[in-house]
């Protein structure tokens, strides 16, 4: 019945995990043809299609969606856009969404988020800036999700070498520890910050508060975390089979409070090709792309690494993607 879909959604969410997607599908769609006036089927096999990397299957059922309960994912529906290479048409539906006067503030934040990292994702700097400057505005009142928007504004000042901007955000993270039981991630987060402006004994300093933290306290929801900022640690400092070992222990780790798979794979196929493991790195990156078929930077480093294997027809092909989606990035 719909009131059990819960459990059935427990169900295709172990289905997902052991990547058995075929059975998850078919009870999405046994209920969605059971129920066709219950939204949620629907919703979730469109979520299963993007993580199988089916973006116009996924497109569809979120369409469907759309059609039961009008407005209630609107922003998924921007969002998918980028999935096709249209970043323009993504922006334009999340500043129409935006202008909707019947809008929350909480929706407002999730478009200016949205905004701000499709102008990121394009290279549109200054227009992530202000984007995420206005959600932090109307941030919501959970500190994670408040201090993650803080450490992404200050990555962004980093990037755009506004070294001031970026210690005023991270003061008020520290502010913010000295009231808040999240201390632990927010140290994390300060080391991330730490990484960006290449202070390697702050960030090795916060890596052995926080493994201790982890043995004493069995916080484990840090480890994902932990892991990829000292794989970006160590391949920073060119210790490449090191970066390479966190990076897959990253990936391999409970869930918990990290969101940058993507960025774990890029390193993977980073550290792989600075290891002349020339196949390896393409195959990581080309499994990555499959989800997220226009990021800039899995293409860049696409390139690079076809470029190595002397396969010049591909490494243009990658690196031209890569340009198209720049062409308007803030130099």
């Amino acid at each position: 019945t719909p009131s059990d879909f819960n459990v059935l959604s427990d169900i295709v969410d172990i289905y997902k995990a052991k990547n058995n997607f075929e059975d998850a599908k078919k009870i999405l769609k046994d209920f969605g043809a059971k129920y066709p006036d219950n939204y949620r089927s629907y919703s979730e096999l469109g979520e299963l299609f993007e993580s199988m990397g089916e973006f116009k299957k996924a497109k569809e059922q979120h369409e469907i969606v759309s059609l039961i309960e009008p407005n209630i994912n609107d922003l998924t529906l921007a969002k998918i856009e980028t999935k096709f290479g249209e970043f323009d048409l993504a922006v334009n539906k999340l500043i129409n969404l935006h202008d909707n006067p019947r809008k929350t503030e909480k929706q407002k934040y999730n478009y200016y988020r949205a905004l701000s990292n499709i102008y990121q994702t394009i290279g549109k700097l200054q227009k992530s800036i202000e984007s995420l400057e206005e959600a932090y505005k109307l941030e919501p009142s959970w500190p994670t999700t408040a201090i993650n928007d803080a450490v992404a504004l200050a990555r962004i000042y980093i990037q755009m070498e506004d070294e001031k901007s970026a210690d005023t955000v991270l003061n008020q993270m520290i502010s913010v520890e000295d009231e808040s039981r999240m201390g632990s991630l927010i140290n994390l987060f300060k080391g991330e910050l730490y990484l960006e402006k290449n202070d390697y004994e702050k960030v090795e300093e916060i890596i052995i508060e926080t493994e201790k933290l982890i043995q004493e306290v069995g916080l484990n929801m840090l480890v994902a975390r932990k892991e990829r900022i000292l794989a970006e640690l160590h391949e920073k400092k060119g210790n490449w089979k090191n970066a390479l070992e966190h990076y897959y222990v990253s990936i391999d780790a409970p869930p918990g409070w990290d969101w940058k798979p993507d960025t774990n794979v890029r390193g993977i196929g980073r550290c792989h090709r600075e290891l002349k493991e020339y196949n390896k790195s393409v195959e990581s990156l080309l499994d990555i792309l499959k989800l997220d078929p226009y990021h800039p930077k899995i293409h860049y480093e696409l390139a690079l690494s076809y470029n190595e294997m002397k396969n010049n027809d591909k490494a243009l092909e990658h690196m031209q993607i890569a340009a198209d989606i720049w062409k308007d990035a803030d130099e």
